[in-house]
């Protein structure tokens, strides 16, 4: 067999495999496994405490080695790849610590998490620009219908997935992710992501559209002022960075300020004036949600250094949060990294990860930044980082192919 054939291959293998399984990350929530098994309840085989999208993952990567060959993409991982290989050696040693110190518990969370995204870096890389597109567009449509469900669910106040945990006393959508803190965290850096790409208008504006619509039938706070934030300061630093005259620019830079209040203007009647802004509406003032993230702090504070310096561990975080907090969930995942895993394996995994942004990013647009940045404030508003989740995931594939994308466009 020729060489560019089984590389041809080889990709189409990783193409599929990345495929199927971030679809059923997106689509199969925890709340859907629960039902079925005891996935992040209590119990049960803690095979089946891995998600079955990251089991199709890490056997499709077994399989992607074997055809590669283990030592070019171990070579790849320490040369070409570094960045990736970085961030996925830093998984690995966290993995190995946190089962050497507290046994298997919490592993899986580290697998369903943070080695899923890595994983997933690692065969994106492998991909052509043709199957980076169709990657794009899939996670992109999976994310509209999500939202169409969320919208649906907020329409008819019912829930697709019900979930306990959100049967608060004003109406939440679940959509498929089956949280609303989950669901936008996952939307956001996609919609912002494809709003920026070379894509068609179309897309772009539909998209930024359904998702705004998804994030208030969520009813998430943060999420909706960064995800509206970010479109303002996207749109109006197109005004100083697009290829324009001097009198065109000075339109742009002045008109833009003036639409964004319109849109704003509009944004405000339809949140505080309508039924569909309820959710929204209804905890404009400091309620025990807002609190939570305030307390939060206090928690961390109120810590001796000493005492978690080399990690609490899952048991011993669930104990500190009993004797130090008013609240059962601290809603920061900074906060429970470093508490539950140490200074020593914090400062590790940061470094692992932020040399894998800082390379997808290196040499992007100004608005590029604006989307990472937009990503990591919504997500410090709560701990979904610090959960079985595929945001972490997602948000990584989605700056990493809209790189490749603008790549191709310059080509």
């Amino acid at each position: 067999m020729k060489p560019n054939k089984l590389a041809i291959r080889v990709s189409g293998f990783a193409y599929l495999a990345l495929s199927l399984s971030i679809s059923l990350r997106l689509v199969l929530g925890n709340r859907i496994l629960d039902n079925f098994y005891s996935y992040t309840l209590e119990g049960g085989s803690p095979l089946l405490k891995i998600h079955p999208g990251t089991w199709l993952l890490l056997i499709s990567v077994g399989l992607f080695g074997f055809a590669r060959g283990y030592g070019r993409l171990l070579f790849d991982l320490s040369n070409n790849l570094k960045p990736i290989g970085i961030a996925l050696l830093a998984t690995v040693v966290l993995m190995a610590y946190t089962v050497v110190l507290w046994g298997t518990s919490g592993a899986a969370y580290l697998v369903d998490t943070y080695l899923f995204s890595i994983l997933c870096i690692v065969l994106a890389a492998h991909l052509n620009q043709e199957q980076c597109l169709k990657l794009f567009k899939l996670i992109a449509i999976v994310i509209i219908i999500n939202c169409l469900v969320a919208i649906f669910e907020y329409l008819t106040k019912t829930h697709v997935v019900p979930n306990p945990v959100t049967g608060t006393g004003f109406f939440r959508a679940n959509a498929f992710m089956a949280h609303p803190l989950n669901n936008a965290l996952v939307a956001l850096p996609v919609a912002l992501a494809v709003f920026i790409s070379p894509l068609k208008k179309m897309w772009r504006y539909a998209m930024i559209a359904l998702v705004f619509l998804g994030i208030v039938a969520f009813a998430t706070r943060a999420s909706l002022v960064m995800y509206c934030a970010a479109i303002f300061f996207i749109i109006w630093s197109y005004s100083f960075t697009a290829r324009a005259g001097k009198r065109t620019r000075a339109l742009y830079i002045i008109s833009a300020p003036i639409v964004i209040i319109l849109l704003s203007l509009a944004f405000y009647f339809a949140i505080f004036f309508t039924d569909f802004g309820t959710g929204i509406s209804s905890r404009t003032s400091v309620d025990e949600s807002a609190l939570a993230r305030t307390d939060a702090i206090g928690f961390f504070t109120s810590l001796n250094v000493g005492g978690y310096f080399f990690g609490a561990g899952p048991s011993g975080f669930t104990d500190l949060i009993y004797e130090h907090s008013t609240t059962s969930i601290i809603e920061n995942f900074w906060i429970q990294l470093l508490v539950i895993y140490g200074i020593p394996m914090f400062l590790i995994l940061m470094y692992g990860y932020s040399s894998l942004v800082r390379w997808i990013a290196s040499n992007s647009s100004l608005q590029f930044k604006i989307l990472i940045l937009a990503f990591f404030v919504a997500a410090s508003t709560n701990n979904s980082l610090s959960t079985k989740t595929s945001a972490l995931a997602v948000f990584i594939l989605a700056i990493y192919l809209l790189r490749r994308l603008e790549t191709r466009k310059t080509t």
